[in-house]
């Protein structure tokens, strides 16, 4: 299928949403005008005659009738106005998803959308200068519907003069017969076709542009001439409100700054005697405070130490008087404990005993065998996830993890314990023995040479609690791989502190350290 004819104007719609109106006529390879039916037909705006990349494009299904298809374009897919100012534009069509035909320039006057628009802005009158577009439009349907019966008068003759030209002889060869008066006819057609077209052509474009000037000149006048008055009259009375309001406001300013300044500089001399008494005062006060707060500070301390001490005395847990033991108070709870120092480290000298009690029930940590206790005599038994509470694993020293230990304390890596193990005994043969508590060991108490006081509180594993009274556990933040964790372990049958590592979920002691 090929189209042998098209005609193909610029309208603006509503809003100003151009349109192309289009007919054409479909014909086979012999020139026959197809059946009627419906048939897929896609078009394109280029800027050049071939090759290039579409600007615009879309697919209708278009029926036929006689051969004839007639459609408006850009009434599926608009096709943007800023196309027609000022470039040409080619109109490709293809057929049922074949290739497109030769390209064709379209007849439009590239400002046509412009002055559409400018049209539309609300000038006065616009409606009947608009109608001169209206009436130059229609004048263009009526030269082309007159172009379309002159398509179809040649069309006829093409078929007639062509039905003359080929015969068959008796052998079946062909020749032809009177092809230069058939060459004549086609060429007179031709001829008159383009004149017309060219005639259609002026015509519109005179007409087209006679109008748009008068629209455009006489209604951006009338725009300017008002729009100027207008802005002229309210600059004015802008002006003068302004001039009123500001000599009004100055007055105001001076007026209330004189008062204010009279009121400040009585007001500042007054504060200034009552400061400077004031001053007096608080540097009497203040030396005899420091001094009553820094010995009850002490003195607290001192106590809270001593009923830490008392109450371990109490689970019959022994201390060693010849180490100088500080203190600690975890101010989340106002549990006390005593520490002490090995090497450049301070520990805690007991276990910690935090459990975040939430009314009655225990969030964190465990007591041996459910016994609290257990829990006042070895502290609290914990999971390594409830160590970290949800901290890395750390080798470094310091470790950096705070996990369950109280603020300014964090858990310690097995780096550090490695440290304080290699200040107790270098050689790691009687650190175990050196660091156990002197009593509450089944057998085999330790010498507590350096006050960390070393006790058994056994662990909890798989379902069960096991070891308090022979043996003691102490986590690290330092793990092994996913499931396990590096813990130092002490035994009533060994004179020196082991490492292992276990699993992540069971229970055992935390000793924390100072940051």
């Amino acid at each position: 299928m090929k189209q042998i004819w098209m005609s193909a104007i610029l309208v603006l719609g509503v809003g100003y949403a151009a349109t192309i109106p289009y007919q054409g006529l479909a014909t086979d390879a012999k020139n026959n005008s197809k059946a009627d039916s419906s048939y897929a037909v896609g078009f394109a705006l280029y800027p050049d005659s071939i090759g290039g990349t579409a600007l615009w494009n879309e697919s209708q299904n278009i029926a036929t009738k006689n051969g004839l298809l007639s459609t408006t374009l850009g009434l599926i897919t608009t096709i943007p106005d800023n196309l027609f100012h000022g470039s040409a534009l080619y109109l490709g069509v293809s057929f049922d998803g074949g290739s497109e035909g030769t390209r064709v320039l379209l007849g439009t006057t590239p400002w046509a959308t412009a002055a559409g628009k400018s049209g539309s802005s609300g000038f006065a009158d616009s409606a009947g200068k608009a109608a001169g577009l209206n009436d130059s439009v229609a004048a263009l349907r009526s030269i082309f519907a007159s172009q379309m019966d002159s398509m179809k008068a040649l069309r006829d003759a093409m078929a007639a003069q062509g039905a003359a030209i080929v015969s068959k002889d008796r052998v079946g060869k062909a020749h032809v017969a009177d092809s230069a008066k058939v060459t004549a006819g086609l060429n007179d057609s031709v001829r008159a076709l383009r004149l017309a077209i060219d005639d259609s052509t002026r015509c519109l474009r005179n007409g087209l542009a006679d109008t748009i000037l008068t629209l455009c000149s006489n209604a951006l006048g009338d725009s300017v001439h008002f729009v100027r008055a207008n802005v002229h009259d309210t600059a004015d009375g802008l002006q003068v409100r302004i001039k009123d309001t500001s000599l009004a406001l100055r007055a105001t300013i001076v007026d209330s700054a004189a008062s204010y300044r009279a009121g400040l500089t009585n007001s500042a001399k007054a504060l200034r005697d009552t400061a400077a008494n004031l001053r007096k005062a608080l540097f009497k006060l203040n030396a005899t405070a420091n001094t009553r707060a820094r010995a009850i500070a002490s003195l607290a301390s001192r106590v809270d130490a001593l009923l830490t001490l008392l109450s371990s005395l109490n689970h019959g847990s022994a201390w060693n008087t010849a180490v100088s033991y500080g203190y600690l108070k975890d101010s989340r709870d106002g549990q006390g404990y005593l520490t002490v120092l090995i090497g450049s480290q301070t520990w805690m000298a007991q276990n910690l005993s935090y459990r975040n009690v939430t009314g009655s029930t225990d969030t964190v940590g465990v007591c041996y065998n459910n016994s609290s206790d257990s829990c006042a005599k070895y502290g609290r038994l914990y999971t390594w996830a409830e160590v970290m509470q949800g901290a890395s694993s750390s080798r470094a020293s310091p470790s950096g993890v705070k996990g369950v230990c109280p603020a300014g304390w964090h858990v310690p890596s097995d780096t550090e314990w490695t440290t304080m193990l290699h200040v107790v005994d270098t050689a790691n043969t009687v650190d175990g023995k050196m660091l156990k508590s002197t009593n509450g060991w089944a057998t085999n108490t330790g010498t507590d040479s350096y006050g960390f006081r070393a006790l058994p509180g056994g662990d909890f594993g798989g379902a069960s609690f096991s070891d308090v009274g022979s043996s003691g556990y102490w986590w690290s933040a330092s793990e092994r791989n996913a499931t396990s964790a590096w813990r130092r372990y002490m035994s009533y049958g060994l004179d020196f502190v082991r490492g292992y590592n276990y699993d992540k979920t069971d229970r055992y002691s935390l000793r924390c350290l100072k940051d």
